[in-house]
């Protein structure tokens, strides 16, 4: 199959285009995001799928928006012996179109059409493969799809790897189908009927697809399930009946045990309850010999408390007192010390005043001097910005002529090449036009004169007639158009045009009608004046842009309005200072650093002078400080004093120490009965007492607790053997033995037939797995062939039955296909595309379509790919639709087309 020509109309964001493919080769369709690259092969995807009144979404989606109008698709094809035109127009007023041109002329339309394209293509065309070789911008794994049903590739690669289906096979071996319902095209009709026999076979047992048991083989498990289940179930309840008994007779031989270690427990109980109520009458006594020690140790410290608070006292006031001496010095020290500051603060203040005039008068001669240099400062700025305004307005000037001359280019380099495409259609459609139409050839052979469209014809063979060209005194007439040759008196012949060449009239006309409209808009003679006026409006845009660019450096980011208005700040700010001489430079220089030097003077004078009256006041503060801390000392010694007559006078010390004495002795006498009572409370073990009587009271309640379960245990299992017996399960369990082990042995008969059958058809699929894996060579070779280009020499492909690459070897490294890079998988998966294109044989050939492919590849791989696609486009049709050309810039002999 070849795609030659395919023209669109109204869909959805195109107007109108059309575009003829190189038969063979590479063709590049180039042009803009949006540009609708795409939709074009959409739009071959709709037109060979549905029919014109389909109410699809994909064909509903395809109307042009904001427009009611039909869309419309026509495609020039050749598949095989057959080569046709397909147009159809969706949406509105639906209609179907066909044109065979070869093996015999055929024009059909509506449904017929429709149907001829099908049979056509469904005997010519390999539409699994036609699917599988494109390249699509959607995003997903670019992988080759599942081309086990491709029945060209098939038949190629049998070729290739010198193999004839299974005749060529050993004759032993035979290769099953992959599937029963759609057998392998390699494979003979005798080779199908004994493996068809054998899935049969295996059918009754097993399913085809997933190896599940089914039909005899099924039915026999589910019966042998459903009697082992029943046997299961009535085992279980044998044998629950059986751990019933035993549990029955381990419940009464337990209960035994449990009354009489009852009984022992009890006797145990009343022994241990007396040691505990002895041992509780020493603890008591203990616990009161404690609580005596805890209050005569209050006693003791309560008494120590007024002892030491007395001593407390005399250690603070002796203290203070050394405290209060000391201050008493500091402060006759600091009132001597701010006396002599406060001297000293006043003799700097005089030299500050001093210094502080000298200062002012040189400051008075600093600024007259600057006043007198801004004046000159503002006059230069004030002529600086008239010169960049005057110069601006030359600029503006200048821009206005070249403007003016721009208005009347309106040719630019995209109506260049509009024009120069436009010129190209037309050539090819007035060639075409040419080539279907017939050609008259009139010559005048006696005196009567003679007209060809009213216009006569010269004895020379000239005639002002459109299409007519002189040929040895004749002339030769196209009839693109009808034709009226007459010999006044003697004869009329009208020649109409032909029916086939009326299209292609229309479309020279629709062109011409299209180049007119062009030239009318841009004011041009013809289309060849397109590319002088095109280069005559960039050297006028070139011309503008140094004009701005110069512009723009007087500018410096600000705008016309911005500097005359700062020219005119400035020039006011100017008229406002007082006329002054300008002083020389280096005087103001010496103004300026005899300022300076002056003024760091009187800073210095000005800290000084500060500094030692802060000292002054903060000497003061300090003597101030002391005083009253001096003051606040004396007034806490006289607390002192009070707070230890108040002592004294309400227990003297003598007394005091006498009760501390009488406390410790009371102390050590309690401390003394308490040891004694708790060595008795040790020798008779209170806590192990209690320990053992909590123990034996848990021991008798859950002793207590599990009889009383023994009992209802053996109440329960008695009544559950009772209720046994009267069912009669005995006889149950062994009819369901029986019936088990005949399902068993029914199972395993089926079982040995279905393994046998299983056997086989395992047997059949690997052997025909084998066969078929000598059909993957081919492809890896001419896969690394590729690859090579773009991988290096070293690289090679691991491929399975399937033609999947499996993986990608380099430089003896191996990486699965689905841990390559995303930029990886692209090359790859566009290779393999290639590489089946070149194998299929050139009648069952598809064209190899990529939709803006190598979006991730470095520039080396693209350079690569572009090689690989000159070498495969040998071989096979390849369409490439891209908005970047510079990534095919590298094909070789490529036929590029801009939309």
């Amino acid at each position: 199959m070849r795609l030659h020509r395919l023209k669109l109309r109204d869909f959805r964001g195109i107007g109108e285009r059309e575009v003829c493919f190189a038969d063979r080769g590479v063709t590049v369709v180039e042009g803009r995001n949006e540009a609708g690259k795409s939709s074009m092969i959409e739009a071959l995807d709709v037109l060979l799928r549905f029919r014109d009144n389909s109410k699809s979404s994909a064909v509903r989606a395809i109307m042009p928006s904001g427009r009611d109008v039909g869309s419309e698709v026509e495609a020039e094809i050749s598949c095989g012996e057959w080569y046709f035109t397909y147009s159809k127009r969706f949406n509105k007023q639906p209609s179907t179109t066909l044109a065979v041109h070869r093996p015999k002329p055929e024009q059909l339309s509506g449904r017929d059409a429709h149907d001829r394209v099908d049979e056509i293509l469904d005997t010519t065309v390999d539409r699994v493969l036609f699917d599988a070789l494109k390249l699509l911008q959607s995003g997903t794994d670019p992988a080759l799809t599942d081309l086990s049903s491709a029945a060209s590739l098939s038949r190629a690669l049998d070729r290739a790897a010198g193999g004839g289906g299974l005749a060529g096979a050993e004759p032993d071996s035979v290769v099953p189908p992959d599937s029963v319902v759609s057998p392998d095209p390699i494979v003979s009709e005798d080779d199908n009927v004994l493996v068809d026999a054998v899935a049969g076979e295996y059918g009754r047992y097993y399913t085809l697809k997933q190896g599940k048991p089914t039909g005899e083989l099924a039915a026999a498990a589910s019966r042998a399930a459903v009697a082992g289940e029943r046997y299961d179930r009535l085992r279980r309840g044998r044998e629950v009946l059986d751990d019933d008994i035993e549990r029955l007779r381990e419940a009464v031989s337990r209960r035994g045990e449990l009354q009489r270690a009852g009984e022992l427990a009890r006797a145990d109980q009343e022994r241990v309850e007396l040691a505990w109520q002895a041992a509780q009458a020493v603890l008591s006594k203990a616990e009161d010999a404690a609580r005596g020690v805890a209050h005569r140790q209050t006693a003791l410290t309560l008494a120590e408390r007024v002892m030491n608070e007395r001593n407390d006292i005399r250690q603070r006031r002796a203290v203070l007192c050394t405290e209060a001496a000391e201050l008493d010095e500091q402060c006759a020290q600091a009132l001597e010390q701010a006396r002599l500051a406060a001297v000293e603060a006043s003799g700097l203040e005089g030299e500050l005043s001093s210094a502080k005039e000298i200062l002012v008068d040189l400051r008075e001669k600093v600024g007259t001097a600057r006043q007198a240099l801004r004046r000159a400062r503002l006059t230069a700025e004030v002529a600086e910005l008239t010169d960049v305004l005057d110069k601006l307005a030359g600029f503006r000037a200048e821009l206005d002529t070249v403007d003016g001359e721009l208005a009347t280019h309106t040719v630019d380099a995209e109506v260049a090449s509009a024009a120069q495409a436009l010129a190209h259609r037309i050539d090819v459609a007035r060639g075409r036009l040419e080539a279907a139409a017939a050609t008259l050839r009139v010559e005048t052979l006696g005196d009567h004169p003679v007209t060809i469209d009213g216009e006569p014809v010269a004895a020379d063979g000239a005639v002002d007639v459109d299409g007519a060209v002189d040929v040895d005194g004749a002339v030769d007439v196209v009839a693109d158009a009808d034709r009226v040759i007459e010999a006044a008196g003697v004869v009329r012949v009208t020649v109409r045009r032909g029916v086939d060449t009326q299209a292609l009239a229309e479309e020279l006309d629709r062109l011409q009608w299209s180049a007119q409209t062009l030239c009318d808009t841009h004011g041009l003679t013809d289309l060849s004046q397109a590319a002088a006026r095109a280069a005559a409006r960039t050297d006028l845009t070139h011309k503008r842009a140094l004009i701005c660019e110069r512009r723009d450096g007087l500018l410096k980011w600000r705008t016309v309005a911005e500097i005359r208005d700062w020219r005119d700040v400035v020039r006011a700010e100017l008229e406002g200072l007082p006329e002054a001489e300008a002083p020389a430079p280096d005087s103001i220089d010496d103004l300026v650093a005899a300022e300076r030097a002056q003024a760091d003077l009187v800073e210095r004078a000005h800290t000084a002078a500060i500094r030692r009256a802060s000292e002054s006041s903060a000497l003061t503060d300090r003597q101030t400080s002391l005083a009253r801390r001096r003051e606040r000392v004396g007034k806490q010694i006289d607390e002192l004093d009070d707070r230890l007559a108040e002592l004294v006078f309400a227990l003297p010390d003598d007394e005091a120490r006498a009760a501390v004495d009488r406390a410790r002795d009371d102390l050590e006498e309690a401390r003394a009965a308490q040891t004694q009572f708790a060595a008795q409370a040790a020798e008779l073990d209170a806590a192990g007492i209690e320990l053992r009587r909590e123990q034996i009271a848990r021991d008798i309640g859950h002793g207590d607790a599990e009889l009383d379960a023994v009992g209802h245990l053996i109440t329960e299992l008695g009544t559950k053997l009772e209720m046994y017996r009267s069912e009669a399960r005995l006889d149950e369990f062994d009819e369901a033995q029986v019936e088990w082990e005949d399902a068993c042995a029914g199972l395993r008969r089926i079982t040995r037939r279905a393994e046998a059958a299983k056997l086989l058809h395992e047997t059949l699929t690997r052997t025909r797995l084998e066969s078929r894996a000598k059909y993957a060579d081919p492809f890896t070779r001419r896969l690394d062939q590729l690859g090579a280009i773009v991988f290096g020499e070293s690289g090679r492909f691991d491929v399975d039955d399937d033609l999947n690459v499996v993986s990608r070897t380099v430089e003896g490294v191996t990486v699965p296909r689905d841990a390559l890079s995303g930029g990886a998988k692209e090359q790859l998966g566009l290779i393999s595309r290639l590489a089946v294109a070149t194998l299929v044989d050139e009648a069952d050939g598809v064209p190899v379509i990529i939709d803006d492919a190598l979006g991730y590849s470095d520039p080396d791989r693209i350079a690569a790919m572009a090689s690989v696609l000159t070498e495969a486009a040998h071989d096979a049709q390849v369409i490439v639709l891209t908005c970047s050309p510079h990534r095919y810039a590298g094909v070789r002999d490529a036929h590029v087309v801009t939309v």
